[in-house]
């Protein structure tokens, strides 16, 4: 046994497994294809969704604080930084592929699924950000 948890296999092929308190998925061998790198179950089981409906990669996209440096970043669904760690705080990306973003002098901006500045942080809090990216029409 190497797994603190294990999920059954799905229809997926894969089993969602956690070490620690990190979640991620192996196939039937037991080898990874989503190492342990996710802070909670359920964004480890939507990026075995992605996987299963054969979503490519940074199509969708999930916020995580990285252990070792204490910033967030952004997953990919093989549990790859998308977009690296270097945020205070971040939310969810919307249907728009935007997400609101705090940067380390605590203002608050917003990226696309990229990574790339969509609203310059300049705001003192999030829902100012999500006001302006909606008068943008892109939130």
């Amino acid at each position: 046994p190497k797994f603190d948890a294990v999920q059954n296999f799905g229809s997926s092929g894969l089993a969602r497994v956690r070490v620690g308190n990190r979640y991620g998925a192996i196939d039937p061998t037991g080898q990874w294809v989503i190492p342990a790198v996710f802070s909670t179950s359920s964004n480890a089981t939507a990026a075995i969704q992605s996987l299963a409906k054969g979503r490519l990669p940074g199509l969708e996209l999930w916020a995580e604080r990285d252990p070792a440096t204490g910033l967030f970043g952004y997953l990919d669904h093989y549990g790859r930084w998308a977009i690296a760690p270097q945020y205070r705080n971040c939310g969810t990306f919307g249907q728009q592929g935007i997400a609101v973003i705090q940067i380390e002098d605590g203002h608050w901006g917003a990226i696309d699924r990229q990574g790339a500045m969509v609203v310059q942080p300049r705001f003192n809090n999030a829902s100012d950000v999500r006001n302006a990216v909606q008068r943008l029409g892109r939130y």
